[in-house]
């Protein structure tokens, strides 16, 4: 418990020091003088050349980081409502800082070209054909729909490492144990969503062979892929934090 909380402490020093430090600020919007005095330089080389503190997001390693730390915080000799809550928080937040990665990546993205593109300080913008505040908003609204199933996911995924390490190597787990509350029902939702992407699949290839070998069912495909594509954004959630 107490590496947890060290870990936990350490991760909050980490991800202050990346939201607060100017250095880090300036690493975001740099671009070299040559360069932005070159209208002809593509704007994925002026987003390349930042140093690396400058393109991390830090609020995508921040919430990898911080739900395994928060699981194995509590010991399985805890009382019931604390390895309750500990689920329960451990998932909100993992929600809350799959957002911020998002919304982060894309502040990331066009801090070159935020600032006025008619100052002729070279600390400025003027590469604004490179700017792409919100793209389509797919991406954000993805994330802000479904990634509550993604962070319930991750976190399973960590209780079930917590709970075979405690089974096979702390042994505080014995064959009497009894799950609380918070983590019976998660699995439960979990493994209604996992039979529903299989079935989701499943019926993915038939439609692909009807497409393939017939053409009846052809008018209906492009509303077969809105109804089951937001079934599996959840699954894509993570990949946000590096593509917005």
């Amino acid at each position: 418990m107490k590496k947890s909380i060290f870990i936990i402490g350490l991760l909050l020093i980490a991800v202050g020091v990346f939201e607060f430090h100017p250095a880090v600020k300036e690493a975001q919007s740099y671009v070299s003088l040559e360069n932005y005095e070159n209208a002809q330089t593509p704007c994925q080389e002026l987003i390349a050349e930042r140093p690396w503190y400058g393109t991390l997001n830090y609020w995508f390693f921040a919430w990898l980081a911080f739900v395994p730390a928060l699981v194995f915080s509590v010991s399985p000799e805890s009382p019931a409502w604390i390895r309750a809550g500990r689920v329960i928080i451990a998932a909100g937040i993992c929600y809350a800082l799959m957002n911020l990665a998002v919304h982060l990546q894309w502040d990331i993205r066009n801090a070159p070209f935020k600032e006025n593109p008619f100052n002729p300080d070279p600390l400025n913008g003027w590469r604004m054909d490179c700017a792409n505040y919100a793209g389509d908003g797919f991406s954000t609204l993805v994330v802000l729909v479904s990634a509550w199933i993604t962070a319930c996911i991750y976190t399973g995924l960590c209780l079930i490492i917590w709970n075979f390490y405690h089974q096979k190597f702390s042994q505080e787990i014995m064959e009497n144990y009894k799950r609380d509350i918070a983590t019976h029902i998660l699995f439960k939702v979990l493994k209604i969503y996992g039979a529903i992407v299989i079935l989701t699949i499943a019926l993915f290839i038939l439609c692909f062979f009807l497409f393939y070998f017939t053409n009846w069912f052809l008018p209906f495909g492009q509303w077969v892929g809105l109804v089951l594509m937001p079934i599996l954004w959840p699954l894509f959630v993570p990949l946000y934090g590096f593509f917005p």
